[in-house]
């Protein structure tokens, strides 16, 4: 059966019955901070053979992979690892993607296979299951409330740093037992390592160091001091416990759980919640139809994720051994990037892809990923993103874009707005 092979530098060339060939020179299609707004043209670049391709994401040779069979079974084929030790020499020399095994704070959930990631999943999974999470609806509700309240007489905001961002972060902070004080600070050094803006790539040691830095003074001040009742003490306070009884839990890996949780935390569901309402922005019907029921905010929640993903891609995975993928063989140590964003839009999978539609069936979208590294959260980003396009939809009269420019992050593996401004007409405090 003929195929294409790849080098072990990552050169494919044709294997056809009359003998090696080489192919088209495709370049090595280079992720571009313009495709962070939309990144669906890069994914129909014509240099792009679909659906597998070699490219360059911020500086790391890997093989992109954009349909949605593909996607789904690499995210669960044991010849594919998470962890950046796998990697080959090509990624290993990007500092980010090679992931400095001495620092604890990013040998987390993420980029960890099992057994060690089946482990410490088991730690904190019982924290989002749907009965522990449906138990947090009169709290998020709460908080939802109070940032509405604050909103309602001024007759514009930033949707992202007014309500989108401040919810979730506020949930997972409380959740996890972090003071609100700390919360500035721990926002603007993730979101140097997230990539925010141009430059922030080469900041990510300063900002990992910065991050590290703050989640080991909590942890250290959180373990001097008992923890109040079983009832009382939160999810940190539970793990430092896990650490310090049994040792099921190691320091740093302690530190990675709180680095990923608080992260992942609030920085999706933020996305998504800003996300969502842009696309309603942009589909009104869509957004006059919710009005109209808002009991169909829960369902549409899954379409508005599979839309506009706000995970364009998971964490670099690498080939442990050799694999193949739409008939092109793809050596051991390859990085590969999974678009996720590229999957939801597959024809193959969702008819109409580049439609919103919210009534459609949205099974086995990949929003939320898929196999062992399927979120952790996702229970309880579904709640957070129900109550907010409930509370949007329902309390802010004639909401509007505008004025102003919204603005995206640059990040090729989130897909994040920085600011999106809006109006509606104000709403004197009671």
């Amino acid at each position: 059966m003929g195929g294409r092979r790849a080098s072990a530098g990552g050169r494919p060339t044709e294997m056809q019955a009359g003998g090696a060939v080489s192919p088209p020179d495709i370049g090595g299609v280079t992720w571009r901070p313009g495709y962070a707004g939309d990144p669906h043209p890069f994914f129909a670049e014509p240099r792009i053979p679909a659906p597998v391709s070699r490219g360059v994401v911020d500086g790391v040779p890997a093989w992109l992979v954009t349909r949605y069979e593909d996607v789904r079974r690499l995210l669960t084929d044991p010849a594919v690892s998470s962890d950046p030790r796998h990697a080959g020499p090509a990624a290993a020399a990007i500092p980010w993607a090679g992931a400095d095994q001495s620092k604890a704070t990013i040998r987390h959930l993420v980029r960890l296979d099992p057994p060690d990631h089946t482990r410490l999943r088991k730690l904190v999974v019982r924290a989002f299951t749907a009965g522990r999470v449906a138990a947090l609806r009169p709290r998020v509700q709460q908080i939802t409330d109070e940032l509405v309240e604050a909103l309602l007489p001024r007759g514009q905001a930033d949707l992202v740093s007014d309500f989108a961002l401040p919810l979730p972060v506020a949930v997972i902070s409380e959740l996890l037992g972090v003071p609100a004080d700390g919360h500035e600070q721990f926002l603007h050094w993730s979101n140097v390592y997230l990539g925010v803006d141009d430059g922030d790539v080469q900041r990510r040691p300063e900002a990992l160091a910065h991050v590290s830095g703050y989640l080991g003074d909590l942890i250290d001040r959180k373990s001097k001091h008992a923890a109040g009742s079983a009832g009382d003490a939160s999810l940190l306070d539970a793990l430092i416990a896990v650490r310090d009884e049994d040792d099921r839990l190691s320091h740093g890996e302690l530190l990675g759980m709180a680095f990923l949780l608080l992260v992942a935390g609030y920085e999706t569901t933020g996305s998504l919640i800003s996300n969502g309402m842009l696309a309603l922005f942009h589909h009104p019907d869509q957004m006059a139809a919710l009005r109209v029921d808002p009991a169909r905010i829960a369902p549409a929640v899954e379409e508005l994720l599979r839309y506009d993903s706000p995970v364009k891609a998971p964490a670099l995975r690498f080939t442990k051994a050799e694999i193949t993928v739409a008939d092109t063989v793809i050596p051991a140590g390859e990085a590969l990037v999974l678009f996720l964003s590229a999957a939801n839009r597959d024809a193959s999978r969702f008819s109409g892809p580049a439609d919103l539609d919210i009534g459609r069936d949205t099974a086995g979208h990949a929003g939320f990923g898929h196999g062992v590294h399927f979120c952790l959260g996702a229970p309880l980003a579904r709640l957070e993103a129900e109550i907010a396009f409930t509370a949007l939809l329902t309390r802010f009269p004639e909401l509007a874009l505008g004025p102003g420019t919204m603005a995206w992050r640059r990040s090729f593996q989130l897909h994040s707005l920085k600011s999106l401004p809006v109006t509606f007409t104000p709403v004197p405090a009671p």
